[in-house]
């Protein structure tokens, strides 16, 4: 009995009765001696009619912790699942930005070609002209 502890019964039909059990004990576990013995005599009447109804709402309540336990890991899925979202979401504005600055440093490199394309243009015809005038009078001359 120095090995063994004070334990309380959760059975319907004991609910509440102390008894000393082995310290190693786990449920679904083979690791413990087998010594027992009860510390109380049989449950009174009230704990015998009070007794379901703690059994039931233990029930109730260990099935209520499994749901919240199933939302909290969906819970938790989910929001994996959105921050990856996320993340590839960003990663798609990031190469979405890059993009459109390309595109934005070539149109201003097209508008620069443009504009040197007509200045050159405009210089030409001024020389050509100029030129012109000039090959008109040499010809003149007699």
């Amino acid at each position: 009995m120095d090995q063994c502890m004070v334990r309380m019964s959760l059975k319907l039909h004991n609910f509440g009765r102390r008894f000393y059990g082995c310290r190693h004990w786990k449920p679904d576990s083979d690791q413990h001696c087998k010594s027992f013995k009860w510390l109380d005599g049989n449950t009174c009447r009230r704990g015998a009619e009070t007794t379901p109804i703690v059994i039931a709402k233990f029930t109730r309540l260990e099935a209520e912790a499994a749901i919240a336990k199933n939302n909290e890991t969906d819970a938790h899925a989910m929001l994996t699942e959105a921050l990856q979202r996320e993340r590839a979401a960003k990663r798609i504005v990031e190469k979405a930005r890059v993009a459109q600055r390309m595109v934005n440093d070539r149109a201003h490199k097209y508008k620069t070609a443009l504009v040197i394309s007509w200045l050159i243009f405009a210089i030409l015809l001024v020389f050509l002209r100029m030129s012109s005038e000039f090959g008109l009078r040499q010809m003149c001359l007699p």
